[in-house]
């Protein structure tokens, strides 16, 4: 039966736990609330992020759960949806542990359960799955996330997003890069840095002097606050690119790679 979204957030969120399923390994949701962050696994400083598969045999309770997550009128109907994705979670489905986390902090959820499903979206980011770190992006953008994460939190996870596929995180990074080329805060080129396939290529600009400022301006610009671990560069396929290693305030490292091939 349907019922009003902010009363059954009030009525059932509070109450409502993951389970596993008897005889198996803990799924995503169990282990997100049982792993501390300190014990969170590192993920790759460079190349593509991959998220964890998906079960095939949660794949009908993940169908269920969207269909009730489905907005039909002004209502949904949210125990079924959460019911369902906490199964399908149970089986390892880390697709459904992120639905469940998303309803968890909607509509009007008490501040401990919001608090409870952004644990488990960043449990579920720090294991690869893009979609969570396209969340954990965005609630450190609007300023949700605590100390645990720093204050660089939104664009560590962005950059986890992106290398994971993510083509939400993609498609805002390419209109905020463009913007910033526009107006010209960063030189004009293309590509986003994140990898080797996508680095930053400066157009017009061909003397080690000129790449240098322009790539200075573009770290300046974009990595406020971090700072600068490791610089290298790199040759594939007969092309060479400069490998800078950003660190955050937490010591997260990420690798941004520039297009260098034609400098002299």
């Amino acid at each position: 039966m349907l019922r009003r979204f902010s009363l059954v957030m009030l009525l059932v969120l509070a109450g409502i736990g993951p389970v596993s399923a008897g005889g198996r390994n803990p799924g995503p949701l169990e282990l997100a609330l049982k792993t501390p962050v300190d014990a969170l696994p590192a993920l790759p400083v460079e190349g593509p992020v991959i998220s964890p598969p998906e079960p095939p045999e949660a794949a009908e309770l993940l169908r269920q759960g969207h269909e009730a997550a489905q907005l039909q009128g002004s209502t949904i109907d949210v125990p079924t949806a959460l019911d369902r994705f906490r199964k399908a979670a149970a089986l390892g489905s880390f697709e459904a542990a992120n639905e469940f986390a998303v309803l968890m902090r909607m509509g009007s959820a008490p501040p401990e359960q919001k608090a409870k499903s952004i644990r488990i979206t960043r449990y579920l980011a720090a294991n690869g799955y893009g979609a969570a770190a396209y969340s954990m992006g965005m609630l450190g953008f609007m300023g949700r996330l605590g100390p645990e994460d720093g204050p660089q939190a939104s664009k560590y996870w962005f950059n986890i997003a992106r290398r994971a596929g993510n083509a939400d995180a993609l498609k805002l990074n390419a209109e905020a890069l463009a913007r910033l080329r526009t107006t010209s805060v960063l030189p004009p080129g293309t590509g986003n840095g994140d990898m080797v396939e996508t680095a930053f290529t400066f157009t017009g600009i061909t003397t080690a002097q000129e790449g240098s400022a322009a790539v200075d301006k573009t770290i300046t610009t974009l990595f406020q606050g971090w700072t600068q671990a490791d610089a290298s560069t790199v040759t594939v396929h007969d092309k060479t690119y400069a490998r800078h290693i950003m660190a955050d305030g937490q010591g997260r490292k990420i690798a941004v790679f520039f297009d260098v091939t034609d400098w002299r």
